[in-house]
């Protein structure tokens, strides 16, 4: 993979440019206890199903829990709010590698921008606090489109509003939901995470597109060069 060979990149933002999952895993158990549900999963337990989208969420926690088949929809609203209310608190950090790899992007001087499930007003939030977030070019939150990851809206409408005839894109995600979202558009898909295998062999539904997969931004560094070439 080199970096250098692509002229638009789309990030995702939660749990892949900033560690806001073990929040929202927090927030969800509260929201759970909130509505007399005690649900035993561990963070690892509760990533692998957030991480396939709210649908597939759903049904597996009604399949375990029958009992969160009559609360989904506040169970979510609170999740929400209550992640909300903890940013009050402190911003959580930067994944590792984020910071150096955006800052020697932006020497390419190519559009940077981030494709989001989440609304502006916690978007916000979190621009203020990481000042590396200025040389993202444009974001596009929920509020942009109709249908969340896994459905392509998201990428679709990035793709139709910030790409251009003959350029090359890169999308980089840390989830299975994103990068099904990201498929949906032709750009090379590039997996990070530290959480989970996201890899053409296991997961043969991407064993046609360009596809890299890195545990981190520091890995990928190491690996295509960056550090060198930018």
């Amino acid at each position: 993979m080199h970096i250098e060979d692509y002229h638009v990149f789309f990030f995702d933002l939660d749990g892949l440019l900033i560690d806001t999952e073990p929040l929202f895993y927090r927030a969800f158990l509260e929201a759970c206890t909130e509505t007399s549900l005690e649900i035993p999963w561990d963070f690892p337990t509760y990533y692998r199903y957030s991480s396939l989208g709210r649908e597939q969420f759903s049904r597996e926690l009604v399949l375990q829990f029958p009992q969160a088949g009559e609360c989904l929809a506040k169970i979510f609203e609170r999740r929400y709010q209550i992640y909300e209310a903890s940013l009050v608190h402190g911003v959580p950090p930067l994944m590792p590698g984020v910071e150096e790899f955006l800052e020697r992007l932006s020497f390419l001087e190519r559009p940077l921008g981030v494709v989001t499930n989440s609304p502006g007003e916690a978007v916000m939030r979190l621009r203020r606090e990481h000042a590396v977030f200025k040389l993202f070019s444009f974001w596009v939150t929920r509020e942009c489109y109709s249908r969340p990851k896994p459905y392509g809206d998201s990428y679709r409408y990035a793709y139709q509003r910030f790409a251009f005839e003959g350029a090359r894109i890169v999308g980089f995600e840390d989830s299975l939901k994103g990068l099904r979202a990201l498929a949906s558009i032709p750009a090379t898909m590039v997996a990070v995470s530290p959480l989970a295998i996201l890899s053409q062999e296991t997961y043969p539904e991407f064993a046609s597109r360009e596809f890299f997969f890195y545990t981190s931004f520091c890995e990928l560094m190491q690996q295509c060069g960056v550090q060198k070439k930018l």
